[in-house]
């Protein structure tokens, strides 16, 4: 449609001066009879192009986008909010899309007129382009995905709780988004630091008197009611049907998460990889190897055996890529930078630690192999990012190279895990004989 917004690009205000014209306005209205009675502006709507709006794709999903529910836009409601649209509420009789979606603004907006990212209402989004219609009133929310991925998650489920034109989320995906929720880092962080150190204290026990740990026992059961009540406001807000029901669905959240060893093992988000990966380029400098080394970031997925075969294929890009960028020279040494997620036990986490430097020390020829001079290899070498956050494996977070762990370090805790496990279970099937 030709908007460009120049220098004013970033301000809300510049872009509903542009998008709301009054020709605009009452051609989308005319489309969308519930907006008539609205003061688009005083609500701080706008009028969108559908043309403009590109929509949540599962395939290439915004990095920023916390979408709760998986199964997508389903056809069969897409179906039927297209023939209200176009036929008109069964019970009002209104056509057009009755509830504004959410957007936010492309990130290529500078170099190409404004376009946006759907957010929220994908599936009245989807109605919309099916009937054909050139306008959406909406509203643009180019702020929340500086928040905290639990009130992302919060935001949506409550937008797909509304009565009018909406789809009721189900239990099994509220149960997924108390999970998401539980798992965030930034939920309830003082509390569940507060239990962490309670039941750390427990453990060791000693000097403890008897009221002492009672004490801590209370204080545990205390901070966990605080958190099973925030849980139940959110299942109650994401329409679950009753408080009963939130009440239930929160207490089995929370005692799947508490019992899984899962909240053992921090999880990083992409900033704080990046900036593990610039202190190991740091240290390879200073060692005077850096002419010589490349680099390679690796989020496993240990829950699915991670992405291995892809990693492999992006190494011999980087090995290409840099032998054309020096002449034909080869790199003497890859190092991998990793993170583990979705191990549901330490030793499950350790072991798919290894899993990494295995695949890579086999197919060590194989990346040579495109291209690359016969019967060379180079030096190999993965280092883990700390991500145990207590237990006895605990490791230290603190951001430097020497924390950083090695492959003979992940495999001499896996030994003495998997041992210990095993005896655990020889000493259990002793006591049921």
């Amino acid at each position: 449609m030709g908007l460009t917004l120049l220098n004013q690009k970033n301000s809300t205000l510049a872009k509903a001066e542009i998008l709301n014209t009054p020709e605009r306005i009452a051609a989308a209205i005319a489309e969308h009879p519930a907006f008539k009675d609205v003061d688009l502006n005083a609500e701080g709507l706008v009028v969108l192009d559908v043309d403009d709006i590109f929509c949540y794709d599962k395939e290439t999903p915004d990095p920023n986008d916390n979408q709760p529910r998986g199964e997508g836009t389903p056809e069969e409601v897409v179906e039927r909010y297209y023939i209200q649209a176009t036929e008109g509420h069964p019970e009002t009789g209104i056509k057009g899309i009755r509830k504004p979606i959410t957007v936010s603004t492309r990130l290529d907006s500078e170099v190409h007129d404004l376009s946006f990212t759907g957010k929220k209402g994908h599936t009245r989004l989807a109605a919309g382009r099916r009937a054909q219609f050139k306008f959406i009133i909406g509203d643009i929310d180019d702020e929340s995905g500086s928040m905290p991925q639990c009130d992302q998650i919060d935001d949506k489920m409550i937008d797909n709780s509304h009565a009018d034109n909406g789809e009721a989320s189900t239990p099994h995906t509220i149960k997924l988004s108390l999970k998401k929720t539980l798992l965030c880092p930034s939920y309830m962080r003082e509390e569940r630091q507060k239990i962490a150190t309670a039941e750390l204290a427990l453990k060791k026990a000693e000097g403890l008197s008897k009221k002492e740990r009672q004490e801590l026992k209370s204080s545990i059961k205390n901070l966990k009611s605080v958190i099973l009540k925030d849980l139940e406001d959110r299942a109650y807000r994401w329409n679950i049907g009753s408080r009963l029901k939130a009440e239930r669905g929160a207490k089995k959240a929370l005692n799947s998460y508490m019992s899984e060893e899962i909240h053992k093992i921090a999880s990083l988000d992409k900033d704080s990889r990046a900036l593990w990966m610039a202190l190991a380029a740091e240290h390879e400098t200073k060692e005077g190897n850096i002419g010589e080394t490349i680099f390679q970031r690796f989020l496993l997925k240990a829950d699915v055996g991670g992405f291995l075969p892809k990693l492999s294929g992006d190494i011999s890009a980087k090995v290409r890529d840099y032998r054309k960028d020096h002449g034909g020279k080869s790199p003497k040494k890859l190092e991998v930078i990793t993170t583990t997620h979705g191990s549901p036990s330490t030793e499950l986490f350790f072991k798919s630690r290894l899993g990494v430097d295995d695949f890579l020390q086999e197919q060590n020829k194989y990346i040579w192999s495109h291209g690359l001079p016969a019967g060379k290899e180079m030096q190999i070498v993965v280092k883990y990012i700390p991500q145990i956050k207590e237990g006895i494996y605990r490791e230290d977070m603190v951001m430097t190279y020497g924390n950083l762990k090695d492959v003979d370090y992940v495999k001499r805790c896996y030994k003495e895990l998997t041992q210990r496990n095993e005896k655990k279970k020889e000493s259990q099937s002793d006591i049921s004989r």
